[in-house]
């Protein structure tokens, strides 16, 4: 059965299926100021997005490994491209968001900074809008908030600490985390949206953005995603040309689970 007169292919990668399941948490915590992290001046503007910066370490969202983050003035982190303007409805497609408050926010006047902590297989990378503006026209240093990337659990948190002013009420922002989806399998996006910024807020599958208070000092949103691989999809062909007569040969289909 090994023997092929034929020409020995392989077609098709064989590709994981996954489904994520998000889990939310809220609680007390302190907020504490980077020291010493990377400072990144384009983000003190109105509009600004950064280059790719690195994490660290291999951080998964579920579906990829990335090395690397985006960030933008306007409260969120994206993986795959920087995306500058704030989120005013559902992200789509594949693409992979942190939003920690992401609206029309400004970095005039504030600070953005980065560091990475701790030692493999436990380090942390911290990313940090320091008196943030809540719209490009209200006052300086509302808001202040980080995002935290855990490794190995690969955990999110956000944590947040109130400035001397208010925000904008006409700014309305959205907090919560999409993890995209599988477009080859049309499967629906891993995500979840807050629905108010209290100390327990409900969550949303479906994009909420009427956020309009600022979440208290040491305020602290938790989101773990559990990722399951279940299943895969695509075969790898062998001698595609073969099984029609005696002379081509056996052609074999080996699937996704292994089956011939």
């Amino acid at each position: 059965l090994l023997w092929f007169p034929a020409k020995l292919k392989a077609q098709e990668q064989q590709l994981a299926r996954i489904t994520s399941d998000l889990i939310f948490q809220a609680e007390n915590s302190a907020f504490i100021p980077l020291v010493g992290g990377t400072k990144v001046t384009a983000l003190s503007a109105d509009s600004g997005v950064s280059t790719a910066l690195p994490i660290g370490f291999t951080f998964n969202t579920g579906r990829e490994d990335h090395t690397t983050f985006y960030a933008s003035s306007n409260g969120h982190i994206t993986f795959k491209a920087g995306i500058m303007g704030a989120f005013s409805a559902a992200p789509t497609g594949n693409t992979l968001v942190l939003a920690p408050l992401t609206a029309d926010l400004s970095g005039v006047g504030g600070t953005f900074s980065y560091q990475t902590s701790g030692v493999a297989p436990n380090r942390v990378l911290t990313a940090e809008w320091k008196g943030w503006r809540w719209a490009y026209n209200s006052n300086t240093n509302v808001i202040s908030f980080q995002v935290k990337m855990y490794e190995g659990t690969n955990t999110v948190e956000y944590i947040y600490d109130q400035g001397v002013n208010l925000p904008n009420s006409n700014s309305p922002a959205a907090i919560g985390i999409y993890l995209g989806k599988e477009v080859l399998y049309g499967e629906t996006a891993a995500q979840l949206w807050l629905t108010s910024s209290g100390i327990n807020p409900a969550t949303s599958e479906v994009f909420v953005n009427t956020i309009t208070s600022r979440p208290a000092s040491g305020q602290l949103y938790r989101f773990i995603n559990k990722s399951t691989i279940i299943g895969y999809f695509g075969q790898t062909v062998i001698n595609t040309p073969g099984g029609t007569n005696s002379n081509d040969g056996i052609r074999l289909n080996i699937s996704g689970a292994g089956n011939m």
